[in-house]
């Protein structure tokens, strides 16, 4: 445990980690996985990956809905 959380620090804080530049969320779903990022929302879905750039009024939007926020 004490492993993950160091290497959770290292992406969070490390100044060449490329995962604390922008805005990165993500979700385990049924099917596969969610990932909303600043210019993308990615969805796969058993097996299929479909992906949208977004701007930042659609970012907006997608909180709540799938993420609750």
């Amino acid at each position: 445990m004490a492993e993950c959380k160091d290497i959770q620090k290292i992406i969070a804080e490390h100044p060449e980690s490329r995962f604390n530049k922008h805005r990165l969320i993500t979700k385990m779903t049924k099917g596969g996985n969610i990932t909303l990022t600043d210019h993308s929302f990615t969805q796969w879905d058993h097996g299929i990956m479909t992906k949208e750039d977004i701007d930042s009024v659609r970012f907006k939007l997608l909180l709540n809905p799938y993420f609750g926020m």
